[in-house]
């Protein structure tokens, strides 16, 4: 199995966080892929030539791991959306995606209509980039597309290697408690608290990646987790392993470029 991620354009930034690839080799046997929580919706690309699949929708909110029937030859491309910007890509309430995957073009026709064929011709996830990136440019070119405060909100939580409350966000971004969460739950679907934990668990999974050696004492200061037990805690409760079994299903995966 090999994932990596790109980076968007400076163009799409407000709307889009990645673009990423998940590929299982041919030699590989069929086998249920366990796929933890991020805290994004992603729009996604299905293919699997020997099998004749070529579908696309978009995958949800997931607040815990998932299992996916995974076959030998498939390849996954996505493109994760901001939670900045997923009401106004979505044009509904975001939390309609909580614990759902949905492979109906006509509940999202903007959004994935007409997706399968369009990517029927690109060779590669680079290839890929720009159709997904069409799908939303009308969107990111709005002065609305996303919520500056939230956008403020992510880009903290995905710099920051300390533990940071609800409140301390709230107040950097100069909006009260409730307002924040008020503000982050319409954008996002998710609780800020819902989207800190998710994210802390990525961080953690390439963490596991770029630094396999590191005890988990050390892992835990680094990640902002108030200790290692605090760090297991997060772990077992969002993805239903030990840490060390996390870490061993993570580095089942050979990675390419992650994105901080």
């Amino acid at each position: 199995m090999f994932y990596r991620e790109l980076v968007p354009p400076e163009s799409l930034r407000r709307v889009v966080l990645s673009f990423w690839e998940f590929a299982v080799p041919n030699s590989a046997r069929a086998y249920q892929q366990e796929i933890f929580p991020d805290g994004c919706v992603s729009v996604v690309y299905i293919r699997n030539v020997a099998g004749g699949v070529h579908v696309a929708g978009l995958s949800g909110l997931y607040l815990e791991s998932i299992a996916k029937p995974m076959t030998p030859g498939d390849i996954v491309w996505g493109m994760r959306i901001s939670p900045a910007a997923l009401s106004a890509v979505l044009e509904k309430d975001p939390r309609v995606m909580i614990g759902k995957s949905l492979f109906d073009a006509e509940a999202y026709p903007g959004l994935i209509g007409g997706l399968t064929k369009e990517m029927m011709a690109a060779g590669d996830l680079e290839s890929a980039v720009p159709v997904f990136s069409g799908k939303v440019e009308h969107i990111a070119a709005r002065s609305d597309s996303s919520d500056d405060a939230v956008a403020g909100a992510v880009a903290i939580i995905e710099k920051m290697r300390a533990e940071i409350r609800v409140g301390e966000l709230a107040e950097m971004l100069n909006l009260s408690t409730r307002q924040f969460q008020r503000r982050f739950r319409q954008s996002a679907g998710l609780t800020p608290k819902q989207y800190i934990r998710a994210r802390r668990i990525r961080a953690t999974a390439v963490d596991i990646v770029r630094q396999s050696g590191q005890n988990w004492a050390e892992r835990a200061a680094n990640l902002g987790f108030a200790d290692q037990s605090h760090l297991s805690h997060e772990v077992v409760s969002l993805t239903n392993r030990s840490p060390e079994s996390f870490a061993k299903n993570v580095s089942k995966i050979e990675h390419g470029h992650l994105i901080e």
